[in-house]
């Protein structure tokens, strides 16, 4: 039930987002989104800074749910020089620090409007994903990677900002390999950049300051069992100065026992907003259990102790790395101790934590979030160069293989990598990747069509199939450029490819649409019979695709001319042969009879000629001849015309299945087609050694040399078809072939 609510309300918001958009167009933003975790804004705020900065940039949005968190942003963001654009989110809890992680997504979600791309520092991204926040997601660390926290999800970013190399094996010991992350370094410590690098003094005396900051799960921190006994007698020896700096989530929600906690008089609070390092710059030693913040602690060089009441294992480096650097105490009398001659003998420790820090942050010459910001931008402009591709089948079964589609994805896929927007698509048979692939199903909706009276239209019916993808396939559009679309698919593609300024490239599998029109209403007005694919409808969206693409690609020379015809101007046409090299390869079969079969491989239409094929088999009427009928009729209404054709025959057979058994078998493959801007089947039945007689409306005529592998033929010519399959039925009873 949760999960259907969830979708329920992310088609609703996507919904309204759309319309709101349509309404008022808005630019592309990156989105930094801060909640009361206000521990997390210093791991990020300063890269949306150095973003805004940028040229290239998107505008940056920062976007609060706290009142808590929206102050801090506010200081610094006044402090500091910077285009970023801020957001207050305001609701009933906005004064509130606490607040449900799934209110925040959604209040978040509202505020964004086309996300080009969505900085996090922690997992809530799973959230936005389940509201369909379509985007680049880009992960930034809220600290140190530290035992064992890291969730296997953190693979699908589309970029992680590693602090350190450290970071990296510790990420991959858990993760297994990242091949999609940047060492950058840790922004946090910017800080010193923006404000004074030491802060003035807390205290009026010159006492060693010492810095207790425990954890705030209770059943890691050291803080539920001893820390306040810490606090009190650190206070009491008189020798100290004493911060106690509670983890924010401790002082959010015990904040009655973090007050008892300072009730001496020389404790200082550290207020919730202060997790900038501020407090860490003024402190001599620092005192923690578990808490990550132990390795930003290493960037000043300053002794460190570890407060290990729960009797953590302290020989298990993988789970407590930064143990490594100090002494490890259970008990309070210990700690004292331990403070006394840690700062008596600060270098004891020394080189483990300087090498500790080398191993967990990178030594970078340019700062951390200069380095974050310019890999984001060199992220989102490196995506814009990839490529969109759409169409309306599978690309990825053997079918597609030797389609025009396949082979003009094949081509262009080589150049820069490309996301496929189709039925299906089978990646790994595309080179120079990586390649993404997202599905468009347009199943439910044809089986709706044919429960309708469109069923017994095929012109219809064929339009509305085709519009429904170009709708569909729409909505996946991204700002990726150039974008390939099939002719008929096309046309609500490229109007939206427009409106972003995108490459418009149509890729075609027929002669001009207005040739193709013609030969149509010839043949309807010949057979009295008309139920062809091309309606006017479809004509004349497939004109309009026409007239806004930016570069039309066909498969054949013979397209090419069609084009040329129809008064389309040679430069915005580009020939594109397709690849042959990869046909399905097959064995002849070594005849057992003397039967001499013909084949004939395609749709059932009249365009494709079938009935002049049937005509001049039947006036033949050779001995030991058969003609195999190969594929299937689109209609009902075909299906009967077919079977009114081979009626009384009984050396007529329509087949279908895997075409390679009827190549094994075939003596020669006739296309009669009326219309073709490329066959596969001959180029099939070329590669399985068929000869081929086909016709010069069809662009696989190139293939074809005159005599040795086929013959071209007029349309409609029932005579040079009886000629070339007399041809090649006596080099047959000769014993030679074709």
């Amino acid at each position: 039930m949760r999960k259907i609510t969830i979708k329920v309300a992310s088609s609703i918001i996507g919904f309204c987002l759309s319309v709101y958009r349509a309404l008022k167009p808005e630019p592309e933003r990156i989105y930094f989104c801060y909640n009361q975790s206000v521990h997390h804004i210093y791991h990020s705020l300063f890269i949306a800074i150095e973003l805004s900065r940028c040229q290239n940039a998107p505008e940056v949005t920062v976007l609060s749910t706290s009142c808590e968190a929206s102050g801090l942003i506010e200081r610094e963001l006044a402090a500091i020089p910077n285009n970023v654009h801020f957001i207050r989110i305001k609701h009933p809890w906005y004064g509130h620090t606490g607040f449900n992680v799934n209110w925040f997504v959604l209040l978040c979600r509202l505020c964004m409007h086309r996300p080009k791309a969505v900085v996090v520092s922690d997992y809530y991204d799973n959230v936005f994903r389940r509201l369909g926040v379509r985007t680049r997601w880009i992960y930034t660390f809220h600290g140190p990677e530290n035992r064992g926290y890291t969730d296997p999800h953190i693979k699908d970013y589309d970029l992680i900002l590693v602090p350190g190399p450290g970071e990296l094996e510790r990420l991959e010991e858990k993760a297994g390999k990242l091949d999609n992350y940047l060492i950058a370094g840790y922004s946090k410590f910017d800080f010193f950049h923006y404000h004074e690098p030491v802060p003035k003094s807390l205290f009026q005396d010159s006492k060693p300051v010492v810095l207790y900051n425990p954890h705030f799960d209770p059943s890691q921190s050291s803080f539920f069992d001893a820390g306040l006994d810490l606090l009190e007698e650190l206070s009491r020896s008189g020798k100290y100065n004493v911060i106690f700096m509670p983890h924010p989530d401790l002082a959010r929600k015990h904040p009655k026992l973090v007050r008892r906690a300072t009730s001496s008089g020389n404790i200082t609070l550290a207020t919730r907003n202060k997790i900038n390092l501020e407090y860490m710059a003024c402190a001599d030693i620092y005192i923690t259990d578990v808490s990550s913040s132990a390795f930003e602690w290493l960037y000043f060089d300053k002794p460190v102790l570890f407060f290990n009441t729960k009797k953590g294992d302290r020989e298990n480096e993988s789970r407590y790395p930064v143990w490594a650097c100090g002494k490890v105490l259970e008990s309070v009398p210990s700690m004292l101790e331990a403070v006394f001659g840690a700062l008596t003998v600060p270098e004891e420790f020394g080189e483990r934590r300087r090498d500790m820090f080398k191993r967990t942050f990178a030594n970078t010459e340019d700062r951390p979030s200069v380095i974050c910001a310019r890999a984001i931008t060199a992220k989102l402009e490196k995506e814009q160069q990839k490529g969109q591709f759409f169409y309306g089948s599978d690309l990825g079964s053997r079918k597609a293989i030797s389609s025009i589609a396949f082979s003009v994805a094949s081509a262009i896929s080589r150049d820069m990598p490309f996301c496929f927007i189709a039925a299906g698509a089978d990646l790994s048979l595309f080179e120079n990747g990586p390649h993404s692939f997202k599905r468009v199903n347009t199943l439910p909706f044809k089986r709706i069509l044919s429960c309708t009276p469109l069923r017994w239209h095929h012109a219809w019916f064929t339009f509305f199939e085709w519009a429904l993808f170009d709708l569909l396939a729409s909505r996946h559009l991204e700002p990726y450029s150039p974008v390939y679309a099939q002719a008929g698919t096309a046309l609500h593609i490229f109007k939206k490819a427009g409106k972003n300024g995108l490459l418009r490239i149509l890729y075609t599998n027929s002669l001009h649409i207005d040739f193709v029109w013609e030969l149509h209403r010839q043949e309807s007005e010949i057979t009295g019979f008309d139920d062809e694919w091309l309606g006017e409808a479809l004509r004349k969206k497939i004109l309009l695709e026409y007239e806004i693409a930016d570069e039309i690609i066909m498969p054949s020379r013979l397209a090419l001319e069609t084009f040329l015809a129809a008064g389309i101007r040679k430069e915005k046409l580009r020939y594109m042969p397709v690849k042959t090299d990869h046909m399905p390869q097959c064995k002849k079969k070594i005849k057992t009879g003397d039967i001499f079969c013909i084949l004939y491989v395609g749709r059932f239409t009249p365009q494709k000629g079938i009935h002049y094929l049937i005509k001049a088999f039947k006036e033949l009427a050779l001995p030991g001849t058969e003609l195999m009928l190969f594929g299937a009729a689109p209609t009902r209404k075909l299906a009967r015309w077919v079977n009114c054709l081979v009626q009384g025959s009984t050396n007529i057979f329509v087949q279908s299945g895997d075409v390679r058994q009827a190549y094994e078998q075939a003596d020669v493959l006739v296309q009669p087609s009326l219309n073709d801007a490329w066959s596969r089947v001959v180029a099939e039945a070329l590669a399985c050694g068929l000869a081929v007689i086909l016709t010069e409306n069809t662009g696989s005529k190139e293939l074809i040399r005159e005599g040795e592998n086929g013959y071209v033929i007029p349309i409609r010519d029932v005579g040079k078809i009886k000629e070339k399959i007399m041809l090649c039925y006596r080099s047959s009873r000769e014993g030679r072939p074709c």
